[in-house]
């Protein structure tokens, strides 16, 4: 058990699994097997995916005691967890890192490739450099192309770097092209990601029919899954479209929500920025609403 755990964690918790290995990774621990870096490990994911702290602390003992332990597999997994986490930072040293970590996966896997060619494209789509993200994305997701969760991450990158370039019809043709995969699948963590990055996208493009759509599909499967971290992304796509309709009591709610989510999402830019956005829109829905005194204030 401890071994398939270790092999498949990050697909279980894709699938939407990841309570019931927190449970069972405990109870391997309760009856005595030697398990603290698949613990760590697992115990930090949760944690990231409720938004609560702790999470890189866990991911740095548990790395410790797999270098010491000589486990490559674990080695690698908990680096690009703590790389995932270090990304938001845009700090040239994590750049730097993440630059040889591509490096060292050349000579691994075609998964492993592929998952340090998603980590570099992003800090390329940071850098301002959009055109290259799109690049790695495209090559990163043949490589990963056996991998639901690499093909996933892949096209976030793509459509969020063409998206970037101003190439909306590409972006919307990728992310239409990732639902199509997800929809028949049992990857619902994914597809609930996929429904609220989408829903974001859309926003920036302008339809924001298409936008409420996937905001509102997402919305009930990301509380049933406990995706604390991603509800700031489908909150901040409701706010807007309540404000821009002029609905007080909607756009009220979702600006509640989101302030509550904001300092948990996953982004740091967002967790800086969502409160603010959250009155702005309702000022602009008072505005819309025909209160400008009651908009300016705010």
């Amino acid at each position: 058990l401890a071994r398939f755990l270790t092999i498949h964690a990050d697909t279980l918790f894709a699938d939407g699994h990841g309570e019931q290995v927190g449970r069972a990774v405990r109870e391997l621990a309760k009856r005595g097997a030697d398990v603290p870096v698949l613990v760590g490990r697992v115990q930090g994911m949760l944690l990231r995916q409720r938004g609560m702290p702790g999470a890189r602390e866990l991911f740095l003992t548990a790395l410790q005691i797999a270098k010491q332990q000589g486990d490559e597999e674990s080695i690698f997994a908990l680096r690009v967890q703590l790389l995932w986490g270090a990304l938001d930072s845009v700090d040239p040293e994590v750049v730097g890192e993440i630059s040889g970590f591509v490096q060292e996966a050349d000579a691994l896997g075609m998964q492993q490739r592929s998952t340090a060619l998603i980590l570099l494209g992003w800090t390329k789509t940071i850098e301002g450099d959009y055109a290259t993200a799109v690049e790695k994305a495209a090559a990163a997701d043949e490589l990963g192309a056996a991998s639901a969760v690499l093909r996933f991450r892949a096209a976030l990158l793509y459509a969020y770097a063409a998206t970037c370039l101003g190439d909306f019809a590409r972006a919307d043709a990728k992310m239409s092209e990732l639902l199509r995969d997800l929809e028949p699948s049992e990857h619902v963590v994914l597809l609930c990601c996929a429904l609220f990055w989408y829903a974001r996208l859309s926003l920036l493009w302008g339809d924001s029919n298409a936008a409420a759509d996937y905001a509102r599909l997402g919305t009930a499967l990301g509380r049933d899954l406990n995706l604390q971290t991603e509800l700031a992304n489908v909150y901040y796509v409701l706010v807007d479209i309540s404000a821009g309709a002029g609905e007080r009591e909607s756009c009220a709610r979702a600006a509640a929500v989101l302030q509550a989510h904001a300092a948990v999402a996953w982004y740091a830019p967002d967790r800086t920025r969502m409160a603010a956005h959250s009155q702005q829109m309702l000022a602009r829905c008072a505005f819309v609403g025909g209160a400008p005194a009651e908009a300016l204030q705010i």
